[in-house]
């Protein structure tokens, strides 16, 4: 299996991306690649979300970069809700305060041997023993892609404004018939918040597209268009200037032939002048 990151620089997209085996070393090894990949690009690390989509025969990881920060490097010059009864022996799994297919998954606050509760995201994915725990989860919740936020969107539903990174979090999301299994698990008095969240998550994409569009793509085009303006400006002054050229270069020619048919006009007159003398004289002679 091809094991290549494939960024940016390459597909001219807002990811990088990269295949890898459903192993939990492996899982812990691609997310450390990846993220060491993103820091290398400081400016990127202020906000990024790892997506990593479960098929049948390996993960598929993808780092969803925010459109302007992508812009700016490669192209340019609210609280956790209610608990959901699916605790587990190292994490509890919420349910998300926005009416969407998605629940939390978060370390239990207990000190277990690796003290997960202190993890932040960054350093969460990078443990294989989270990838095992995960992969548990996924057998029993069927959920087909995990979301993990970095920088200000990991950040966005904080308390503290100021912070710079959160406990550990993931976001979990579920397809229309997932969710309906992930309802059965439950108790009675939980299905309804189960059933007011049974709408597929934010597009995105399109989001990422209306913030690129208003914070830098409105603004280059304004850019391009005076530069464009000033261009056609310098092209028609040019032109100007080479019409002024060409108009000097026609007068001159115009005096030149001028000048030229006035002495082609006085040296036929003398030459008919020589001649009307050259026939007189041979007439004188003659008689």
């Amino acid at each position: 299996m091809d094991d290549t990151i494939v960024g940016p620089a390459i597909s001219n997209k807002p990811y990088f991306i990269l295949s890898t085996p459903i192993v939990p070393e492996e899982l812990a090894r691609s997310s450390a690649r990846l993220l060491t990949t993103v820091n290398a690009q400081p400016k990127l690390t202020q906000a990024f979300r790892l997506e990593v989509k479960f098929l049948e025969d390996r993960a598929e990881f993808k780092i969803c970069l925010d459109r302007v920060l992508w812009y700016d490097v490669y192209l340019r010059i609210k609280p956790l809700a209610e608990a959901v009864k699916l605790r587990g022996n190292n994490y509890v799994v919420l349910l998300r305060r926005e009416p969407i297919r998605e629940l939390l998954l978060l370390p239990c606050p207990k000190g277990d041997k690796m003290d997960r509760n202190h993890f932040d995201n960054e350093t969460l994915v990078q443990q294989s023993e989270f990838w095992k725990d995960l992969l548990k989860q996924k057998q029993r919740l069927k959920f087909h892609t995990i979301a993990v936020n970095y920088g200000r969107w990991e950040t966005a539903q904080s308390r503290d404004r100021y912070a710079q990174t959160c406990h550990a979090h993931i976001h979990l999301l579920f397809d229309s018939n997932a969710w309906e299994e992930v309802k059965s698990m439950v108790s009675h008095e939980m299905i309804s918040n189960l059933n007011a969240r049974n709408y597929p998550g934010p597009n995105y994409l399109l989001k990422d597209c209306m913030e690129l569009e208003q914070q830098r793509l409105q603004l280059a085009e304004h850019q391009y268009m005076s530069t464009g303006i000033t261009k056609i400006s310098e092209t028609v002054e040019n032109g100007n200037k080479t019409l002024i050229k060409l108009s000097e270069t026609v007068e001159n020619l115009s005096e030149t032939v001028d000048s030229g048919n006035k002495y082609l006009i006085e040296a036929i007159t003398s030459l008919t002048g020589a001649i009307k003398d050259f026939k007189k004289s041979n007439d004188q002679e003659r008689n």
